[in-house]
């Protein structure tokens, strides 16, 4: 069944207080979802033979959408019934993310000083047909082309952290905060289009 997925995700978060001015706070949670991809009649397609109007000069390039290159619709199959249909290609998606985040808050008699931090893994994994046709065939008798199929995988690495210091009265008549913030992300990326 096209379209169908199974996802599946569990998360654990635990919240405690080790000192009356000290609260801590961690979160894990974790991602898997596999799937037959996204569901695509994609259909090829004929450009008729050249005549005297779409014949073009050497070294020049023809407008796809110009008024003399035609597509010769009684080579373009039917679509026949839209729910029902033999793929060219196999699809399917392979999605695992780990995240895991924390924080932590002290309280002491000059500012409040709280820590957070994050981390996320994933690993992203498809492969569907695509309406993509390289080239239009121009051909006197009728001979489909074939659309492409794209492969995307991804493996981002995300790392974050934040240190921020404030002052202890919200309603002081001078109130203060400073910190710093830290994030990097790393993506290995793997993506390209094939012919099946």
């Amino acid at each position: 069944k096209m379209d169908d997925s199974n996802s599946r995700s569990g998360r654990l978060q635990f919240s405690f207080q080790p000192t009356e001015n000290l609260d801590l706070w961690i979160l894990a949670q974790h991602t898997k979802q596999t799937s037959l991809g996204n569901s695509a009649n994609v259909r090829g397609y004929n450009v008729l033979p050249a005549t005297t109007c779409n014949m073009v000069p050497a070294g020049a390039v023809p407008a796809r959408t110009g008024p003399c290159q035609l597509v010769d619709h009684s080579a373009i199959p039917a679509l026949g019934d839209p729910q029902v249909y033999t793929k060219y290609a196999t699809s399917q998606l392979n999605l695992d993310d780990t995240v895991v985040k924390w924080n932590a808050t002290l309280r002491t008699s000059f500012a409040t000083i709280t820590y957070l931090g994050g981390y996320d893994r994933l690993d992203w994994d498809s492969y569907n047909p695509g309406s993509t046709f390289p080239t239009p065939i121009n051909v006197a008798t009728p001979v489909a082309n074939f659309a492409t199929v794209f492969n995307q995988t991804e493996k981002p690495r995300t790392t974050n952290h934040e240190l921020r210091f404030q002052s202890v009265d919200p309603d002081a008549r001078f109130t203060w905060q400073f910190g710093a913030f830290y994030f990097k992300n790393d993506n290995d990326l793997d993506s390209f289009n094939q012919r099946p």
